[in-house]
């Protein structure tokens, strides 16, 4: 949860970790909706953590502690109105828009070990699902599936980056 972090922020230029949930395996056999449903609760808190960020943001630029950024960055995306504490401040709430914007994108994708491929139950009659966990459960599926990810990440990202920026900041057309 540390290592693999720092150094894919050194070979790609962002940190990339994972974290898992213990969970008893029989009882997600024997209720694969309710652990598809937990599945969903970690992208579902990245996306409110990010709602609530921007809300921060979009309050602070109103109160005149922030200002629209010039370009954003994902470490920097928006301005402190001063220099000082505030920039800090901007830093942090940037910092976790973007972490779990990314985090919310990364879980969504359906492939294991990420919470995306247990969302995916949801859609899934009672015994598909029980079936289904079955095959994912399979560790090479998750080794394959994080390789897979690790290639597809990037571009999807670059291309949801600036799409949620325009969102942010409508009529700024960050590209």
């Amino acid at each position: 949860m540390v290592v693999l972090p720092l150094i894919s922020a050194v070979l790609v230029g962002w940190p990339f970790g994972f974290a898992s949930t213990p969970f008893d395996p029989l009882w997600a056999h024997n209720h694969p909706r309710k652990a598809a449903w937990m599945a969903a609760a970690g992208p579902a808190a990245n996306l409110l953590l990010v709602l609530l960020s921007a809300l921060a943001i979009k309050l602070c630029i109103l109160a005149g502690v922030f200002v629209e950024p010039v370009s954003v960055t994902f470490r920097q995306i928006v301005d402190p109105a001063s220099a000082g504490a505030l920039s800090g401040l901007a830093i942090f709430l940037s910092m976790m828009f973007t972490l779990n914007l990314i985090m919310f994108v990364l879980n969504l994708i359906p492939l294991p070990p990420l919470d995306g491929s247990g969302v995916i139950a949801l859609f899934m009659t009672e015994n598909t699902a029980r079936a289904y966990r079955k095959v994912i459960a399979n560790p090479m599926f998750g080794f394959l599936g994080l390789f897979l990810v690790w290639q597809v990440i990037s571009p999807i990202i670059e291309a949801v980056f600036p799409w949620v920026m325009n969102v942010l900041y409508p009529g700024a057309g960050f590209s």
